[in-house]
């Protein structure tokens, strides 16, 4: 999406509002926030950036008023979507916003977008993209189901990940994916030592002689 956007000569806001939501997509997949959160980042406030040249790298911290758990939210922004962020507050954020508007994904007047109209938005925006009907809050079930497929046992990231306040939470929402990867672990085994068995002692098959 970004570079069909970056080929156009003109940027439209309907060109701004698809690098929108392709935006708020790329930071649900990479840091699986409530939409509510994701909606209301706000540069040097939920946005922080540290360092310079090679040593800066973004923050997204969010203050445990703001956070359902009640505790704070703090996470690295990975350097592919740190490069996207800058190009989308040169190239196309100017086009959706007043000038100096703090707000990552801004109303036309300047201020935060509706947390249901933005769900929305995203939602359209990846059945139009994918074809997949979703929820913007489904990315967060996604991250889970994702690293437990890798990391079937290491559920305490997930519950971090979540911020879940108790793990019976996580292991609630998560047990049937964890089932899943168990059972594949055993036909993955069995059809391991049948092709060990089948190379240590190939199979002869007799061939009836022609009567004649």
């Amino acid at each position: 999406v970004f570079a069909e956007a970056e080929g156009a000569t003109v940027v439209t806001p309907k060109i701004a509002r698809r690098a929108a939501c392709a935006l708020a997509v790329d930071l649900l997949t990479v840091m699986p926030l409530r939409i509510n959160n994701l909606t209301g980042l706000e540069f040097d406030r939920h946005i922080i950036v540290l360092g310079r040249g090679k040593r800066e790298e973004m923050l997204v911290v969010i203050p445990a008023a703001e956070f359902k758990t009640g505790k704070v939210f703090e996470m690295r922004v990975p350097q592919t979507v740190v490069e996207r962020i800058k190009r989308f507050m040169e190239r196309y954020h100017p086009v959706l916003a007043p000038a100096g508007s703090a707000q990552l994904f801004v109303s036309p007047e300047g201020g935060r977008r509706s947390t249901d109209a933005f769900s929305r938005a995203v939602s359209n925006f990846v059945k139009q993209e994918t074809g997949l009907i979703t929820k913007a809050h489904l990315f967060r079930s996604l991250a889970g189901k994702l690293h437990l497929e890798e990391h079937s046992e290491d559920m305490e990231t997930v519950r971090r990940l979540l911020g879940h306040e108790r793990s019976e939470t996580t292991h609630r929402y998560y047990v049937e994916a964890r089932t899943t990867r168990h059972m594949q672990r055993y036909t993955d085994m069995i059809e391991q030592r049948r092709a060990k068995a089948a190379a240590a002692q190939p199979i002869r098959i007799r061939r009836k002689r022609a009567v004649k």
